[in-house]
């Protein structure tokens, strides 16, 4: 892993690679398939990793993520972009996971027969053993919820099939105390990546929704400032995402919210590029 290429006095921020990037397919992204890939190389990426959100047996959500059946069209469509830019742009074929223990061999299914190159571990839900949400992580009221959020996180980091941990600290955006509870749990995660070698990411995805007021401050429902001042403290890496969901994403120097965060958090072990 090499460590980004960041000038803090410049505010001059160069991504080489991103592995968060989404399709139209999950219902609430938009553009083709090759206007990503186009969009990238104007930008200089050197690689751009496709992780939509995995395409689940038996189980939808409508304007979330994609019908199963919709797995090899997928696949074929970046497999073909893959060679048609093979001179320009390493494309990498990967999707976004929830920790679900029931689809851990599916996952590793889709790894072991190589349809994937990778995925990352998106949190977002739960699922009962019928297959129905149990609960939503964007929103963790209450001590209950953190905690099924962290429990679920690291029982999927340990099966080791995952390269990022995408958007670590969703589970943060609507808790208005960060007691030390919440400190706690957060240094559960940060501790299992170190072990596991992987990498946190900083997620641009949060970056682009709108504000909201957080004890008289404006702040974004994450990258939150409190998750990452932990993280300065220890030895984790960590890499940017752009959550892509619109080819236009990758034009990711409109977004200044991220150089105002990475001036904060000066000491962040970034890395620019994985291991695959």
């Amino acid at each position: 892993m090499l460590i980004l290429i960041y000038n803090f006095h410049m505010r001059n921020i160069k991504l080489i690679a991103n592995y968060h990037t989404h399709t139209y397919r999950c219902g609430h992204a938009f553009g083709q398939d090759e206007e990503y890939v186009i969009k990238a190389i104007e930008n200089k990426f050197e690689i751009l990793g496709f992780s939509d959100h995995v395409f689940l047996p038996s189980f939808s959500q409508r304007h979330i993520r994609g019908d199963y059946e919709l797995l090899n069209d997928y696949l074929i469509s970046l497999t073909k972009l893959k060679v048609k830019y093979s001179d320009k742009i390493k494309i990498l074929k990967g999707f976004e996971c929830e920790g679900l223990p029931m689809y851990f061999d599916y996952y590793k299914e889709l790894l072991n027969k190589q349809l994937v190159d990778y995925l990352i571990l998106g949190n977002h839900l739960s699922l009962d053993d019928k297959l129905n949400i149990k609960s939503f992580f964007y929103f963790c009221e209450n001590e209950e919820k953190i905690d099924e959020y962290v429990e679920t996180s690291i029982k999927a980091l340990e099966t080791k099939l995952f390269k990022v941990f995408a958007h670590p600290d969703l589970f943060l955006g609507y808790i208005a105390n960060f007691d030390d509870h919440i400190k706690d749990k957060c240094y559960e995660l940060i501790n299992c990546a170190i072990k596991l070698d992987i990498p946190l990411e900083i997620n641009m995805g949060g970056m682009r929704q709108p504000y909201f007021e957080y004890q008289n401050k404006r702040r974004v429902k994450y990258p939150t400032d409190f998750f990452f001042n932990l993280v300065e403290k220890t030895k984790a890496n960590v890499i940017i995402g752009v959550d892509a969901h619109s080819p236009y994403d990758l034009d990711y120097k409109n977004v200044k919210f991220l150089n105002h965060f990475l001036d904060k958090h000066k000491k962040l072990n970034l890395i620019e590029k994985l291991d695959i």
